[in-house]
C-alpha cells in the first residue's frame, strides 16, 4: 500500500450490476458512485478506530487524512494519508537501579514508554533549541547518529500515513482491512442493485 487507499470497481462488478440492471443501464454510474462512497465512509471509520492506539491528537490526524470520494464519471474513491510527523510524548529521564539518569522515554502506542535507543545503542537526550524570540528556549528529543558526538537528529513521532499502513495492514492486533473493504463494496453494490430491481 502506497499512501493511498483506492476503493474501485472491478470488471466483476461491473459485469454484475449490467447484467442485474438488464434494461437500466443508465442507473449503474449511481449504483457505483454510491456503493463506492459508503465504502469509502465506512473504511474510514475502521482507521480512525485504529487510530486509537496510537498516541496523537484526533485533530493531528485528521488534517494528514484527505478523502476523494467518486461521482457518476470518476467512480473511484481515493484515502490519502500525508506523512505529517508529530511531537513525541515523552517521559522525564528515567533512572537506572544506580539512581544515575539515563536516556528518555516515549510513548508511540498507547499503554507504556519505549526507551529510545537506536542500533549503535545511542539513548536520545533533550537539548534546548532557540525559538528566535528573546529569552524563549523549546526543549526537543534528539539521538546521535553513531557513537560520534556529531551528527546528532531529531526524533519525532511516526508520520499518520506509517500510522494508516499499519492500521489497515491490521498490525497491533487490529483487524486486516483490505478483505474488508472488498467484502464492503460488494455488499454495498448488492444493496444498490436491490433497491433498484
Amino acid at each position: 500500500m502506497s499512501n493511498n487507499i483506492r476503493i474501485e470497481v472491478n470488471q466483476a462488478d461491473l459485469k454484475f450490476v449490467l447484467n442485474k440492471l438488464n434494461g437500466m443501464e443508465t442507473k449503474a454510474p449511481g449504483v457505483f458512485r454510491n456503493a463506492v462512497n459508503r465504502t469509502t465512509t465506512q473504511t474510514m471509520r475502521k482507521i480512525r478506530k485504529g487510530r486509537q492506539a496510537y498516541v496523537v491528537s484526533p485533530g493531528a490526524f485528521n488534517a494528514a487524512m484527505d478523502v476523494k470520494r467518486a461521482n457518476k464519471t470518476h467512480m473511484v474513491s481515493i484515502i490519502t494519508a500525508k506523512d505529517i510527523t508529530h511531537g513525541l510524548n515523552t517521559s522525564e529521564y528515567y533512572k537506572t537501579s544506580s539512581s544515575r539518569k539515563y536516556g528518555v522515554r516515549a510513548k508511540v502506542l498507547k499503554g507504556g514508554l519505549k526507551e529510545l535507543v537506536n542500533r549503535n545503542g545511542a539513548k536520545a537526550f533533550y537539548a534546548g533549541v532557540e525559538t528566535g524570540h528573546v529569552g524563549v528556549t523549546h526543549f526537543d528529543v534528539f539521538q546521535r547518529r553513531g557513537s560520534e558526538r556529531l551528527p546528532i537528529k531529531k526524533l519525532s513521532g511516526p508520520g499518520v500515513a506509517k500510522m494508516v499502513k499499519s492500521i489497515f495492514k491490521g498490525k497491533n492486533g487490529g483487524e486486516d482491512l483490505e478483505p474488508y473493504v472488498l467484502k464492503t463494496l460488494h455488499d454495498e453494490i448488492a444493496a444498490e442493485v436491490a433497491k433498484l430491481v
